[in-house]
């Protein structure tokens, strides 16, 4: 139901581009002063009515650890989105060589859980994963391109919640190939480092694999938790996209190797937005969208007609939108001049906590 009014209570430092600094939240009681507090907590706390009621919201915005007490007991619903993951780089001096797009972190929702009177739930919202410039493989790849989990443990950590952060797409790097990140959707397939149908390890075609399953509909508000495959590709020029919450990315054997759609939501203030979209894969001749839902743009070779790059020019990926979980935008590969400095994925969005219930 979409929203008939809303208004803010409370947000927290000011236009919300936080600095790491703590800041504490006051909440503006619903009834006026001297009114019973609900609940204290969250960066931005909204009311708003829908057709199904009033409701308080509080969202949270900044990485990290933070919590929301509640004076009385309740009602919540909830939505959980992690990092998104890192778009992918390759190297070399041939242009077949593309980064694939960063799969959406997981995606949770669910409505009417119970909350003890006194109960402080304890909120994590998980980092995107990084892009970085990377030289020589890594076994920390993984640990720095994966999108961060976002967490809630209610009722005193008796029951803990966790949507699982995106996985980072396909990369090659100092020669060595990494399939696209398992995750809560999947970062995509890089492509092959020769030329279109390459031979290659099979392994090394093949997108991320999503931890999370439940079915997809097309409807607003669905409860579940949700996550898709990254796309795969077969040695083609492209880059396959990463996984969004509602749809596999696209494959790198076709043109459009766009990130996966996210999925709507309207908890946070009554109006539908889409959350977790995967990122699009690295491209040479086409534009890679990302997905719906804060997935960056793929990187291209082509300059002045779609887009430009987050970091060293049109050929390195697409930032993931911050507070969406969408995943980073796969490189092009070796820049304009075929020879370096190689191209980066861009960085996954961070993800997001909203907690609300009737009031």
């Amino acid at each position: 139901a979409g929203s008939k009014d809303s208004h803010i209570v409370s947000k927290v430092g000011g236009n919300l581009k936080f600095d790491g600094t703590t800041f504490t939240t006051i909440i503006a009681p619903a009834g006026g002063e001297g009114a019973r507090f609900a609940a204290r907590g969250g960066d931005e706390v909204v009311e708003y009515t829908t057709n199904s009621g009033y409701y308080r919201c509080h969202t949270f915005l900044r990485t990290g650890m933070s919590t929301l007490t509640f004076y009385d007991a309740a009602t919540i619903d909830y939505l959980i989105v992690a990092g998104g993951g890192a778009g992918g780089k390759s190297q070399g001096s041939s242009y077949w060589r593309k980064g694939a797009g960063g799969g959406a972190g997981g995606l949770i929702y669910d409505e009417g859980c119970p909350v003890n009177a006194g109960c402080t739930i304890t909120v994590t919202v998980g980092a995107g994963g990084l892009g970085d410039d990377v030289k020589t493989p890594t076994p920390t790849h993984e640990a720095y391109a994966n999108g961060k989990n976002s967490i809630i443990d209610i009722n005193d950590g008796t029951t803990t919640i966790t949507a699982v952060g995106g996985g980072y797409g396909g990369v090659i790097i100092g020669g060595t190939t990494k399939k696209g990140g398992d995750g809560g959707s999947g970062g995509g397939a890089k492509s092959d480092g020769a030329s279109p149908g390459a031979a290659g390890s099979a392994e090394d075609y093949l997108g991320g694999t999503s931890t999370l399953s439940t079915s997809n509909a097309a409807s607003i508000n669905q409860i579940g938790t949700f996550g898709r495959n990254g796309g795969t590709t077969n040695g083609q020029s492209r880059g396959g996209g990463g996984g969004g919450a509602s749809d596999i990315g696209g494959s790198g054997t076709a043109s459009a190797n766009n990130g996966g759609d996210g999925k709507i939501y309207d908890i946070r203030n009554g109006e539908p937005a889409y959350y977790a979209g995967g990122g699009g894969g690295g491209n040479y001749t086409d534009v890679a969208y990302g997905g719906k839902g804060g997935g960056g743009y793929g990187g291209t070779f082509l300059t002045g007609i779609y887009h430009t790059g987050d970091f060293t020019d049109h050929s390195s990926g697409k930032h993931g939108t911050v507070n969406t979980g969408g995943g980073g935008g796969g490189a092009w590969g070796a820049d304009h001049t075929y020879s370096g400095p190689y191209s980066v994925g861009g960085n996954g969005g961070s993800g997001i906590v909203v907690i609300r219930y009737a009031v």
